[in-house]
Formats: C-alpha cells, sequence, structure tokens
C-alpha cells in the first residue's frame, strides 16, 4: 500500500507467481488485499485504485498478457486471462496493468534528479529491459518493447529458453540462467558454500550465489562477474544505438549491491565510445521489491489520476 507518491505505507508478501494459474494468483491476491485492508482500513479507509504488474508484455489496447513467444506451452492460460477485468471485479476498485519492466523504468524515471534518458534492466528469474527516452517509458508498438532477452545471439546454443526457442539471451544471462549454472556438477565440485546449499535444500538460487559471492566463494564470485561481463556487453550495443545517461540494473541480482554495478560498468564503457561512455552512469537499483512498487503506483497515479479526475474525487470527499 502506498501514497500518491509512491511511499510505501504497508505491504504483504507472499510466495507464487505466474507460473501459477492465473485463479490461483489472483485467489491469492485478493486473500492478501483483504488482510492488509483489515489492518489498514482505520487508518486509511479509502483506496483509489490497484496497480498490477506482471513479468511479462501487456498489449496497450487489449490489456491482454503477451507471451514472447505466442505459442509457448508455458504461457499457459494467462494469455487468455482479461486480468484487468478479472481484478476490477473482485476487488471493486479501478485496476492498473503493466509489464513489471514498465513500473521498474518508471520508478527511476520518477527518481529525484533522475536524467531525461535511461535504461533499466531487471535481472530476476528472467530478464527484461525499460526504456525511458524525454522523461517517459516507452512502449512500442503493441506495448512488446524493449523484448531483447528473446534475441538469438547465440544461434548455435541448444540451451532451451522459457520462450521455448534455443539460443535466447536470456538462456546466458538472467537469474535462470545463474541458477542452471550453479547446479551443474563441476560448478558445485568446485564451490563447498554452493554444494551445501544444493544438498540441504535440493536447489541453489540467485540469493544463494549472491550471498556466497559476498562472502567470498571463488566460484560464485566467477558466476555472476561472467553473467555482468555478458550482459554488460550486450548493454554496450544497446547503449551505442541509444545512449542513456543512466542504467540501472535491479531485480534479484540487485542483492549484489555496487559489486553488480561496477561489474557491468567496467565491461559498458570499456566498449563505448568516449563520447557515449562519459555521459553514462550505470546504479544497482533498490531491493526486495521496492522499485516495482514505487513504479507501480506511479503507473497509477499517471494513467488515472489526472487533474480533472482528482478535483472530482476531492470534491466528492468534502461533501
Amino acid at each position: 500500500m502506498t501514497d500518491l507518491r509512491g511511499r510505501v505505507l504497508m505491504r504483504t508478501d507472499w510466495p507464487g507467481g505466474i507460473m501459477a494459474s492465473p485463479a490461483e494468483v489472483c485467489d491469492r491476491a485478493v486473500r492478501s488485499i483483504g488482510h492488509l485492508r483489515e489492518q489498514t482500513r482505520e487508518k486509511w479507509p479509502d483506496l483509489w485504485g490497484m496497480s498490477v504488474t506482471v513479468p511479462s508484455p501487456v498489449d496497450a489496447q487489449s490489456g491482454l498478457i503477451v507471451p514472447p513467444v505466442f505459442e509457448c506451452e508455458r504461457a499457459g492460460d494467462w494469455p487468455n486471462v482479461d486480468l484487468r477485468a478479472e481484478m476490477e471485479s473482485r476487488v471493486g476498485m479501478p485496476v492498473v496493468l503493466n509489464d513489471e519492466i514498465v513500473a521498474l523504468a518508471l520508478s527511476a524515471a520518477r527518481r529525484p534528479g533522475a536524467p531525461d534518458h535511461l535504461l533499466y534492466v531487471r535481472v530476476s528469474l528472467g530478464l527484461g529491459l525499460g526504456i525511458v527516452s524525454g522523461g517517459n517509458v516507452q512502449l512500442g508498438v503493441g506495448g512488446v518493447s524493449g523484448e531483447f532477452p528473446h534475441v538469438q545471439v547465440f544461434g548455435s546454443s541448444d540451451r532451451v529458453c522459457t520462450c521455448g526457442r534455443t539460443g535466447c539471451l536470456e538462456t546466458y544471462v538472467s537469474g535462470l540462467a545463474l541458477e542452471c549454472e550453479a547446479m551443474r556438477p563441476e560448478t558445485l565440485a568446485a564451490s563447498p558454500a554452493l554444494s551445501r546449499v544444493a544438498q540441504e535444500v535440493g536447489r541453489v538460487t540467485v540469493a544463494d550465489i549472491v550471498r556466497a559471492a559476498a562472502a567470498g566463494d571463488p566460484r560464485s564470485m566467477r558466476l555472476i562477474s561472467e553473467m555482468a561481463n555478458r550482459l554488460g556487453a550486450v548493454l554496450a550495443v544497446v547503449a551505442t544505438i541509444y545512449p542513456p545517461g543512466e542504467i540501472v540494473i535491479g531485480g534479484e541480482i540487485a542483492a549484489g549491491g555496487s559489486y553488480i554495478g561496477e561489474l557491468v560498468e567496467h565491461t559498458i564503457l570499456g566498449r563505448l565510445l568516449p563520447a557515449a561512455a562519459s555521459r553514462i552512469r550505470v546504479r544497482v537499483g533498490g531491493r526486495n521489491g521496492v522499485d516495482e512498487i514505487v513504479g507501480a503506483a506511479h503507473a497509477f497515479v499517471e494513467s488515472q489520476l489526472t487533474a480533472n479526475e482528482l478535483v472530482r474525487r476531492l470534491s466528492a470527499a468534502a461533501t
């Protein structure tokens, strides 16, 4: 729950995500929102609306979720669900739906002192790119800009992407790719820290790798360094085509702090012409989903609370 400036007043978290069915996600969201309202109703009796983000493009006209490759079996029922209308009917208030990378980019664009032109790169389970130009998030035709994770830059690769194809950038640069590398037998044999986690839990997460790297585990540091170098190399190409004033690295990988940003920045600046390199700064975004929450709040305010709507609501409240 936030105020109209995006300041977080209260929050609740729950496991799960888009890999679950739409019904499961909606049911869990409504229960969690109801619990949150019970705790806050006395202090904040009126909510003006709800902002929802999903880790997938959203069609700007229909409001439906658009998988990068529509035939992908893992997309399940999501492309056929009008999530915005479904949530509006359940919560009884206006709902705004966006790709989460849009919210992340918007949070960076509305940050005090932010440049007019910037890129927000999300490295979590997947990979995403938000583009800000002139202070506004650029959605492109159909609202599917920034889907560079599914560019097949490694054509001969046998790594299968979540979109169903092989050779996508995301199979080398993403949280999922990092976790797959960490679970390789040769990696576990070289890293007592990751091996211990794998034996105890059965898997290794991005958070585990970041913690091990922070504790000085050489293999974990190498995994992160290799991924940061690949990411930096690709971002150098993007920054050559569209030079931003700032590149923000966010998502789960942000838990690595400035170490991640410095690695990516070193690769980017080493590949750019001096004129472009001198104008770009790289920073790490907020942790624990704060950027997404703040950006989602801004997305709702800017799309729903126009000047006329604010006057109408405030007048109604006064009477």
